[in-house]
């Protein structure tokens, strides 16, 4: 082991973490988002739809929680439009966002989703909290390989569209949880793809298999994959902990009444310590 004075392997081949002086490619889960790629959707967001970065968010619907976000993109006919949700989850620097590795990343044989934004409290056309676009992706080394609906989950790291804040800052963020005991009530917010509100629902998350959940409440459609799922919330701020979100089997489900989620276990809290390094 000259070359690589760390290697930590877990379950699916995950990832490799190499030091500087090696000649081992770092963990292909990691992808630094140019610019350019960025810009391409944040592009798409003008004054009229956002705050400035110094004011006051305006009053939102009665209901929807800051926290999540629409996820969108710009499509072949140069349409800016949602496609996935996603949520802030506690960072030391305050700036990440959880979502499904679908969202981010095709799998097996694909490529990085880059050119997307975040959104959060998006409603009826509007970024009242503002504008945030992706700097850095983390996936698992088992999501690029085989498309391992066990390791389903993604984070990026985001900043600012024309503006220095970091995003847990302005709407906060829920905490990070692993091992959840099941089952346990969850509260599921995010964006059907036709709706421009957010949609949520509270109820039983159950075990499905050894590594995935499931939960039954109806009109989870296409657009709430990376919807998180929270628990112990707190009654007045709407915060919690996040123990998963939409994706995993059937790609999150392949009903709008039953969804699924990759099961947070040990992988997945080391994907999450390797997004906040």
């Amino acid at each position: 082991m000259s070359a690589v004075t760390a290697v930590t392997v877990l379950a699916g081949s995950f990832f490799l973490v190499s030091d500087a002086a090696g000649g081992t490619d770092p963990s292909q889960g990691v992808h630094q988002v140019s610019e350019a790629e960025a810009n391409e959707s944040a592009d798409q967001w003008d004054a009229s739809r956002t705050v400035s970065p110094t004011s006051v968010p305006a009053a939102v619907p009665n209901g929807l929680n800051p926290v999540v976000g629409a996820l969108f993109s710009v499509d072949a006919n140069g349409d800016n439009s949602h496609f996935c949700s996603g949520s802030v989850v506690h960072s030391p620097a305050g700036n990440l966002v959880v979502t499904a590795a679908h969202c981010l990343h095709d799998g097996a044989g694909g490529r990085y989703n880059t050119k997307i934004t975040f959104v959060p409290g998006y409603h009826d056309g509007q970024a009242p909290f503002g504008v945030w676009e992706p700097v850095r992706m983390v996936v698992a080394q088992g999501w690029l390989n085989s498309s391992d609906p066990d390791l389903d989950v993604g984070f990026m790291t985001v900043r600012e569209v024309g503006g220095s804040r970091q995003v847990e800052d302005v709407t906060g963020a829920n905490l990070f949880g692993a091992n959840h005991q099941l089952p346990t009530d969850v509260q599921v917010s995010g964006y059907p793809d036709e709706s421009d509100r957010q949609l949520s629902c509270r109820e039983s998350a159950v075990r499905f298999s050894s590594y995935q959940m499931r939960f039954s409440c109806p009109g989870y459609t296409d657009g709430t994959s990376g919807s998180p799922w929270v628990t112990n919330r707190d009654a007045t701020s709407g915060l919690g902990t996040v123990i998963g979100v939409i994706g995993g089997h059937d790609g999150g489900g392949d009903t709008a009444d039953v969804s699924y989620s990759t099961y947070f276990d040990e992988d997945i809290a080391r994907l999450y310590e390797l997004a906040t390094a």
